[in-house]
């Protein structure tokens, strides 16, 4: 029964003392590196664990290298309508139209009530779309000028579903 007792405080002993760490064990804190913490930065730190206010950002429409960001416009063709009718836009912007309801199609070649080249600088067209909702068309204009367009479907166009689209640098 002695030996038992032995072995147990024995043990016990063992158990406590290796249970026991170094005062400084905890005290080791993983250092904290200083830098900017927003993904949205041009000068992003995925490193970084501690956001130090050095995050700059890019002016509005351009990218983190000074690029022009195209943007995308929305015009909406309805029942005898292109809404907006006429825009202004940049080099590089990109321009969807939208089914409001009907058949309509987006024609930047031939005018559909003079049967002329409505002689864009550069010509576009697409189909006929009737789903409600639907892309018509979508363009990225490249070239600087005045662009018009109609809608070729029927009597639309002398009805005045016109557009007029304003490329700018």
């Amino acid at each position: 029964m002695k030996n038992y007792f032995c072995l147990f405080t024995i043990f016990t002993l063992l158990f406590i003392f290796s249970s026991c760490e170094k005062e400084d064990d905890h005290n080791h804190d993983h250092e904290s590196i200083q830098g900017c913490t927003d993904s949205l930065a041009c000068n992003y730190n995925e490193n970084a664990t501690d956001d130090d206010n050095s995050c700059t950002y890019p002016e509005a429409g351009y990218d983190c290298d000074g690029n022009v960001l195209a943007l995308i416009h929305t015009i909406f063709a309805g029942n005898f309508y292109y809404d907006p009718a006429n825009i202004t836009i940049n080099v590089g912007d990109q321009v969807r139209w939208i089914n409001d309801g009907g058949f309509h199609d987006v024609n930047g070649e031939i005018n559909s009530m003079t049967n002329t080249s409505f002689e864009n600088p550069e010509s576009f067209n697409s189909p006929i779309v009737s789903d409600v909702g639907a892309v018509i068309y979508t363009h990225t204009f490249n070239l600087t000028g005045v662009y018009n367009y109609d809608c070729s479907v029927g009597g639309h166009a002398q009805s005045g579903m016109v557009g007029t689209i304003i490329v700018e640098d």
